[in-house]
């Protein structure tokens, strides 16, 4: 087994990876029928969207595979992201990169894989949209470019949730920002009312010493 080596745009790669913020979050239907149509139109028994990470890949949606992630040292999607092109082993025991590799010899005894790249619009290869499959096969050019359709539609999807997502935090603060808005209005109303009573006070207080006043000055008056 060899292990793969590290993009020459790694930390420019896992800044792109992390800026989606979407490792290590729930199932999503939109992702789900992704890698079940692709194990259908493919007729393989495992499809997977895998993001490489820092020490792992991780999977936003599985089929026909009981994981959720890998080591990145064995995974086939960190050899995929080095190369331009969609990545096709069509027997991993007869490539000497995977030969000897856990997935290859235990489970889940893969031994043809293809890797279409998610790719940011920066050219940063987050992961891959990838086929397994226990026997080994062929894979058209035809096929090959069908899986790197449906690639460019899987990112597109990833894009569309960080709009989404960022649209939902852009309203969630414009609502915190009315709604402390609304609160100071209301806090500064109640001061302004208090201030209002108090200089209503203080008038009323100033006319009754003038009205006392004019009463003394009267009385002296008539004293006089």
């Amino acid at each position: 087994m060899i292990a793969p080596a590290l993009p020459s745009d790694e930390s420019s790669r896992l800044e792109a990876l992390h800026g989606y913020e979407i490792l290590d979050t729930a199932s999503e239907e939109v992702f789900e029928r992704i890698t079940t149509m692709a194990a259908r139109l493919f007729d393989v028994p495992i499809a997977v969207i895998s993001l490489v990470d820092t020490n792992r890949q991780w999977f936003k949606s599985c089929y026909g595979l009981d994981a959720d992630q890998t080591d990145r040292k064995v995974a086939f999607c960190a050899h995929a992201i080095l190369s331009p092109k969609t990545l096709v082993v069509p027997d991993a025991r007869l490539d000497i990169r995977f030969a000897n590799n856990p997935l290859v010899t235990g489970e889940p005894h893969i031994r043809f894989y293809a890797g279409a790249l998610l790719r940011t619009q920066d050219g940063r290869n987050i992961g891959t949209l990838c086929l397994i499959d226990h026997r080994p096969r062929s894979f058209s050019a035809g096929q090959q470019a069908h899986l790197e359709d449906m690639a460019q539609i899987t990112m597109h999807q990833i894009e569309l949730r960080l709009v989404a997502q960022k649209l939902v935090e852009a309203k969630q603060a414009l609502r915190q920002a009315h709604d402390e808005l609304e609160t100071r209005v209301a806090e500064r109303t109640v001061e302004l009312a208090r201030v209002n009573r108090a200089l209503q006070d203080e008038m009323l207080e100033r006319k009754q010493a003038e009205k006392m006043l004019l009463v003394l000055n009267q009385s002296h008056v008539n004293e006089s």
